[in-house]
């Protein structure tokens, strides 16, 4: 494919690789300066990665762009430049190829190839009323530099990474709660801190502030498992009480899932970033751990008897089984897999949250949550078992009043059901990756930190706690 060159006017600094009709170059800057990836000949560089922000749910029409930044570094520490490539194709067509020196807010624009994954998909290549209501579009990305490469997917993982079209995109308004006013819920553990199996492990974290339990779960007859990294313990509670504890070795960032059997998936990250998942059985009797990859690790989660780890910066989903996710046909699982088959697609951007259900190559029930103020990090994001969905999201805002709150909603459809604030509550550490759980009925469980210990609140999504 043959770029056209056009100054930059992107208002927002993005400069822009184009794969429709106007293309915008990102290194002419780096090039006018002598500055080639080719020219640099002589040291190979020691470190060289891609990060990428992925689409996942888009509405045809919308202006889609795929931000792409690339790390690469010589063995002296000093930055080395690199030519970065994107290969995508709409739908089921043939790969095509942008590319440029990589460069500060290089992003590759994708908007024409997301209109036109619906149009090749519809009977007779046409859009029109008969026309799926969904689409994708296949993608990989390639950086060299001096003759080394890294590429997303990598070789190991194999096969395109993918986002999601839909023709249309129902709107929903989540309103925003008073600054202050928080849900407390029902406290249905509390440990204090210290030793033993009635007691959460401590250490002391940044600023002398308590680093306690790092995640949870809950399964199916409404038992919490609690991973307890200082005492290295998984101990399962009902009722309040312990009634089985195992021995297992965690790290402070350790992750895990119960599956549908009741065998826990415990989630660790080791030197080098190897990714590690330890299964437990359901009489609490460890297995040896299974090597999943490396990366950055997002999370873990279930699906039936099956565990999938969440990880970046490939920003997909990689089965602990080694076996593909049902639907992928050797691509990597874009989309957490859900009970019951398919994925739940679920993505927070500015002021808006969009959810949609993908099952038989189609997404089904998508949503576009909107609200008036800025949204941060996606903490959770789970079907509710009704149809419709349950999330948390980091919300924040610095006028009219300032807020800085979790915010929880239940959507039915198209309608917000329920939604209010939730005390932070999160460790020294930063924020658990599963902090928030859904359990039988929909109802939503938050892992908190006290002064005087850890405890586990149950909120009902469907009307006060």
């Amino acid at each position: 494919m043959r770029v056209r060159r056009k100054r930059r006017t992107i208002a927002a600094g993005m400069a822009l690789i184009g794969f429709g009709a106007v293309t915008v170059a990102a290194g002419a800057a780096a090039r006018a300066a002598g500055d080639r990836p080719g020219s640099i000949g002589a040291e190979p560089p020691a470190a060289l990665q891609i990060f990428y922000t992925a689409p996942v749910l888009v509405r045809a029409g919308d202006d889609v762009r795929i931000p792409v930044d690339v790390m690469c570094a010589t063995s002296r520490d000093t930055a080395c430049p690199a030519r970065v490539s994107m290969s995508a194709a709409a739908a089921s067509g043939p790969l095509r190829q942008a590319e440029s020196d990589a460069a500060p807010d290089l992003g590759f624009d994708v908007s024409a190839l997301a209109s036109g994954a619906l149009a090749s998909s519809a009977p007779g290549g046409r859009a029109g009323p008969a026309a799926p209501l969904s689409g994708v579009v296949r993608f990989s990305i390639r950086a060299t530099s001096a003759g080394a490469q890294a590429q997303l997917p990598s070789g190991s993982v194999g096969g395109l990474l993918r986002f999601y079209v839909v023709s249309s995109l129902p709107k929903v308004r989540l309103p925003l709660p008073r600054a202050g006013a928080v849900r407390h819920g029902r406290v249905v553990l509390s440990l204090p801190w210290g030793t033993g199996p009635d007691h959460a492990g401590v250490a002391m974290g940044g600023g002398a502030a308590a680093v306690g339990p790092s995640a949870f779960d809950v399964d199916r007859a409404g038992r919490i498992h609690l991973l307890d990294t200082e005492q290295s313990r998984l101990t399962v509670f009902a009722g309040g009480r312990p009634v089985r504890s195992s021995r297992v070795s965690a790290a402070p960032s350790s992750d895990l899932t119960v599956a549908r059997d009741g065998t826990t998936y415990i989630l660790r990250r080791g030197p080098g970033d190897r990714l590690s998942v330890t299964p437990v059985t359901a009489d609490g009797m460890p297995r040896p751990p299974v090597t999943v990859g490396t990366g950055i690790p997002g999370g873990i989660e279930s699906a039936g008897n099956e565990a999938y780890v969440h990880v970046y910066p490939l920003d997909a989903w990689l089965p602990v089984s080694g076996a593909p996710a049902p639907g992928d046909a050797g691509d990597p699982a874009v989309g957490a897999p859900v009970p019951g088959g398919g994925r739940l697609l679920s993505v927070a951007r500015g002021r808006w949250l969009r959810l949609g259900m993908l099952r038989g190559g189609e997404v089904r029930a998508p949503v576009q949550v909107g609200t008036a103020a800025q949204l941060g990090e996606l903490m959770l994001a789970e079907p509710d078992g009704s149809g419709g969905y349950v999330a948390v999201v980091h919300v924040w805002r610095d006028a009219p009043r300032v807020l800085d709150a979790y915010e929880a909603v239940r959507i039915d459809h198209d309608r917000v059901i329920a939604s209010f604030a939730l005390p932070r509550g999160t460790f020294s550490s930063g924020a658990s990756p599963s902090q928030f759980r859904v359990g039988p009925g929909g109802s939503l469980y938050q892992l908190r930190a006290t002064p005087s210990g850890v405890q586990v609140v149950r909120y009902r999504m469907g009307g006060r706690a």
